[in-house]
């Protein structure tokens, strides 16, 4: 990931980056891992956000995802390791 700009909002700063298609799927990944394993009062408290923020940040991440015609679907087996691995902290 690389900054290539960012300005300072009233109170929040918005950063342009460049970020590579991995990236994207990783990210992906986390938020959907927090949002089907993670109960939604510790997502509240532990990101500061509520849940259906980070879907939107999720459908965000999915939509440039699509844009530039990076497959959702070929991420399966990732999510399938995803889920082992949530069943093995149990």
């Amino acid at each position: 990931m690389e900054l290539l700009d960012h300005k300072e909002e009233s109170s929040f700063v918005l950063c342009d980056v460049e970020v590579s298609e991995s990236e994207l799927s990783i990210y992906r990944l986390c938020m959907k891992y927090v949002l089907q394993y993670v109960d939604p009062k510790r997502i509240e408290n532990e990101f500061g956000a509520y849940p259906d923020e980070i879907l939107g940040m999720m459908e965000s991440v999915e939509d440039v995802m699509e844009q530039v015609g990076v497959p959702l679907d070929e991420e399966e087996e990732a999510e399938k390791g995803t889920a082992e691995l949530a069943a093995a902290e149990k």
